[in-house]
């Protein structure tokens, strides 16, 4: 039990969690690259990510491929994942004729985030490798069972990969008896279970992680750092100021964007005291680069401050910079996206611009392929699925905005019935589509997947029927396009490559002086006569779906064939 002084301190226990190197981990453990070995993923010829063996050589991310292997010659360079036309061994990725997905590491997040789940009750997912995690009952429950109480953590051999944040000078005399009140207990067997967990990842999966224990979340992430990669930090509530006076302010959670900038020129235009603005030539021409949320609150008191910012962002600014998040809750719903994207950029200076119809049906093919596995994982993952799609296209000339028209999904929906929706929309579009520099799909509004509010993508041929009709195509052009792409993906989440796809390269040929495009996509058949035909198989394929629930189980509301896959 806390004793009586301590009960108004904060008796939290919190820790933040981030993979080290994440990507790079991922790619090494799926081409089984030994440990130690150095490992940067490029995307498009730049690093994305870097591992620790890489760093040492000087290798950052963001470096070019070439820079890469003169600064190491051995390093290895695994490409992320593409979606498009098959590559050649020994040929490089072509942004131009591929797009990366990231599906690879969402994946390898669920496992991880699997393991945690299993540990620890209460989760926030703050990232797709990083997580924070409230285990203060956990803590406490254990604290209750002690019936004696050492100080000397930081000397125990068990902690070597545990280090208590606190000021350099103070080190060797200060740690020597830690933890001192039932407070710090509580951290240090927090860091016990953040060790534990820390190894179930890594003897599960081959992960390593780097954490931080500490009183609210806020303390926690600005601690996971600093004793990467594969350990982890305690910071007890006496050691707090210090590490406030250690860190750059812009590193803040919150104070890194716009906010931060006020506050940097704020910190400029006052004088060391902050009674006043200094004239405009006694100003200093830059902010120092590592101004400390303790400097700055040095110089800008809150008086001065909420003469810039108001009273509530003065109040806000001057709680967070020292140290205090106003007990955040750690949420698990907290930071389920809003809305799924798949963007593809094209860009017109370089001649890569969207030009022709073939092109159009090229990349519709990969976003629809992309945007159903993040449906699906959406599906598996939150249990929960988007009843609204949309796709965008934005016009080559500066002054056009994006244009957005609706689509329909349902969770079986396949990727060749979503293509044929998609195309019939652009098709009404032929007239003044081209060049495009941008094409995406968005997917939001989602519902829990015991909500009947789902929309089918039958819907969309009912709604859109008459408009839809207008734009005549040929039948066989549609059939063909149906039969031609087929998606299949393997055990690991990537898309199988074993389908057949047309050649890409007479897709990116320039495109025809006539309007041969334009006249194809109208010849042909009633376009009327498709869609009564695609609605006909869709409603058939969803009312068999509903009769064989019937019989095993009766459900309301006329979704439920989809709602129940």
């Amino acid at each position: 039990m806390l004793r009586a002084d301590e009960k108004n301190a904060s008796t939290r226990v919190i820790i933040h969690l981030d993979l080290d190197c994440y990507y790079a981990q991922v790619e090494q453990r799926r081409l089984n690259i030994p440990d130690g070995q150095p490992v940067a993923v490029q995307q498009w010829g730049s690093l994305l990510a870097v591992n620790y063996a890489a760093r040492k050589f000087g290798v950052e991310r963001g470096d070019f491929v070439d820079d890469a292997k003169k600064k190491c010659p051995q390093i290895h360079l695994p490409h992320v994942d593409t979606l498009g036309e098959n590559r050649k061994p020994g040929q490089a990725f072509d942004r131009t004729h591929q797009k990366a997905i990231l599906r690879r590491y969402r994946v390898a997040s669920r496992e991880i985030f699997s393991i945690l789940g299993s540990m620890v009750s209460v989760i926030e997912k703050a990232g797709i490798d990083e997580a924070f995690m409230d285990v203060t009952d956990m803590a406490e429950e254990r604290l209750a069972q002690m019936t004696m109480f050492s100080s000397d953590f930081c000397q125990h051999p068990a902690n070597h990969d545990t280090k208590v944040f606190c000021n350099v000078e103070e080190d060797e005399h200060t740690l020597q008896a830690f933890p001192l009140t039932d407070n710090e207990r509580l951290l240090c067997i927090g860091a016990v279970i953040s060790r534990e967990i820390r190894q179930a990842v890594y003897s599960k999966l081959g992960y390593t992680c780097s954490t931080a224990i500490a009183s609210n979340k806020l303390l926690a992430k600005l601690a996971s750092p600093l004793n990467k990669p594969n350990g982890q930090v305690v910071v007890a509530s006496r050691f707090v100021s210090n590490l406030m006076k250690s860190l750059p302010m812009r590193k803040v959670r919150g104070l890194g964007g716009k906010l931060g900038k006020q506050l940097e020129s704020i910190y400029q235009s006052l004088d060391p005291a902050g009674v006043g603005a200094l004239d405009q030539k006694e100003r200093p021409t830059e902010v120092p680069t590592k101004l400390t949320a303790h400097a700055f609150l040095q110089r800008c008191g809150m008086a001065e401050l909420s003469k810039h910012v108001g009273q509530e962002t003065a109040a806000y600014v001057h709680q967070i910079c020292r140290g205090n998040d106003g007990d955040e809750q750690v949420e698990e719903k907290k930071v389920q996206v809003k809305m799924l994207s798949c963007v593809k950029q094209f860009d017109q200076r370089s001649g890569s611009a969207l030009a022709r119809v073939e092109q159009l049906e090229y990349w519709v093919r990969l976003l629809c392929e992309e945007m159903v596995m993040r449906c699906e994982d959406e599906r598996i993952e939150n249990k929960r699925f988007p009843s609204q799609l949309t796709i965008q296209f934005t016009h080559a000339k500066p002054d056009d905005k994006p244009r957005t028209r609706k689509l329909g999904i349902a969770q079986d929906t396949t990727v060749n019935e979503l293509y044929v929706v998609a195309m019939n929309v652009m098709r009404l579009h032929l007239s003044s589509l081209f060049p495009l520099t941008a094409l995406s799909m968005h997917a939001k509004n989602f519902h829990d997947l015991n909500s009947q509010t789902v929309t089918t993508i039958s819907s969309f041929f009912t709604r859109n029927l008459d408009e839809v009709s207008s734009a005549n195509v040929t039948a066989q052009r549609v059939e063909d396009d149906i039969k031609q792409f087929t998606a299949k993906r393997g055990r690991d989440g990537s898309p199988s490559r074993e389908s057949s796809r047309r050649k890409i390269s007479a897709f990116f040929s320039p495109p025809n002086n006539d309007n041969n495009d334009v006249e194809e996509a109208h010849d042909g058949c009633d376009r009327r006569k498709q869609l009564h035909q695609a609605n006909f198989n869709m409603h058939s394929r969803r009312n068999a779906g509903t009769d064989v629930q019937r019989k095993s189980k009766k459900k309301k509301g006329p979704l439920d064939a989809f709602l129940g896959r």
